[in-house]
């Protein structure tokens, strides 16, 4: 396949540019293809939209650009795969629920609690506008490493590296640890059968916070203390900018059950992950 990928240089690009080696990537950043701008994309036969805001910070101070880029940019997207006749790829967040259950189906109604949240679901609604779409909601991502990871593995990291001996992570949020190569094996296998529609792809259990952290520290440099702290407890300390859920877990029935998932437990694919990009930190 000729695939046209946005945001390529993130953490999803990095899995997608593993995985998908048997295809023709057009790979483009925001620095060479603004995705809120016209723009000419050649004849490709599916569209990877990864581009996003995804910093949540950002997303919340600064909302016209957010709504710009996650909404707007993903409209016109879904205008270049309506006049070329392709499918479009959509990555989706985990980050749009509000969190009162336990875990979340693909059914389940969307509650976002901040700028980003809301924004990415307008996406979703703008690629839905177009039949031949696929929108995979991504647990907590993980991949590239420090250079390209501005999320929780790299924020930890950057703390041994400098030194500390000690780090607090909170242990009442709970999500689902997604490694983008296991990600984008799944997106291949989705791809593969032509199943379009909505999946969650996340690994087959889930985590706090804290839990990430501890194995994260024991596998890069376990004489370090993780302190277990309550999300009240860490935000009296750092108080917050913008709102976040406390559960963001991914319910993966429907990829296990229709033979799609490549997602491996998150500890199994973390340890993969650390001895890649986070090996001899000091």
């Amino acid at each position: 396949m000729k695939i046209f990928v946005t945001g390529s240089s993130g953490m999803m690009g990095w899995g997608i540019k593993k995985v998908f080696t048997d295809d023709e990537l057009i790979l483009t950043t925001h620095k060479d293809f603004d995705v809120t701008k016209h723009g000419d994309i050649g004849h490709p036969d599916i569209i990877f939209h990864l581009a996003a805001e995804t910093d949540h910070y950002r997303a919340q101070l600064n909302p016209e650009h957010t709504y710009m880029v996650n909404h707007t940019g993903t409209m016109k997207m879904v205008e270049f795969a309506r006049e070329l006749d392709i499918p479009i790829v959509y990555i989706g967040t985990c980050g749009m629920y509000a969190g009162e259950k336990l875990s979340y189906r693909e059914e389940d109604r969307p509650v976002a609690l901040n700028h980003y949240g809301c924004s990415k679901y307008y996406g979703e609604q703008a690629v839905r506008s177009w039949p031949k779409h696929y929108i995979l909601r991504s647990g907590w991502a993980m991949g590239g490493g420090p250079g390209i990871d501005k999320k929780f593995s790299t924020l930890i990291f950057n703390q041994i590296v400098k030194g500390n001996n000690e780090v607090w992570a909170i242990s009442d949020v709970f999500g689902s640890p997604t490694y983008t190569v296991d990600f984008a094996r799944t997106l291949k296998n989705i791809i593969k059968r032509g199943a379009c529609g909505t999946y969650h792809v996340a690994p087959p259990d889930y985590a706090s916070r804290y839990e990430v952290a501890k194995e994260f520290v024991r596998l890069v440099k376990d004489n370090v203390i993780v302190h277990s702290v309550s999300y009240d407890q860490y935000h009296a300390r750092f108080p917050l900018k913008v709102r976040y859920t406390k559960n963001e877990v991914l319910d993966t029935g429907k990829i296990v059950s229709h033979g799609l998932s490549a997602m491996r437990p998150w500890k199994e694919a973390l340890a993969d992950y650390v001895k890649e990009c986070y090996a001899n930190p000091v």
